[in-house]
């Protein structure tokens, strides 16, 4: 299991399960950086190889629904903490 640790004042962030995958739910509370930086984890998974293991859903509101596969769980977390939207992962 994996905790990971993100400025709350600027974002929101849910998690759930979602048959066999992850479901993520951003909220980008005050656009800006954390918005861009986003943009960046998105193209990460657009350039790879593999069609079906994140989608994003952006909806109103600077929100963002994200289904990720289980498999590639750990890589679009990694891909979060790597460009700084999660400050701090810890594996428990």
């Amino acid at each position: 299991m994996i905790r990971y640790h993100y400025a709350t004042e600027e974002l929101d962030v849910e998690e759930k399960e979602n048959g066999q995958d992850r479901e993520f739910l951003f909220h980008f509370k005050i656009p800006g950086q954390y918005v861009h930086d986003f943009q960046k984890v998105r193209a990460h998974f657009d350039r790879d190889r593999v069609i079906t293991d994140v989608f994003f859903y952006p909806q109103a509101d600077q929100r963002c629904r994200v289904i990720v596969r289980n498999d590639y769980y750990i890589d679009f977390v990694l891909a979060l903490f790597k460009y700084q939207i999660f400050s701090r992962i810890e594996w428990i």
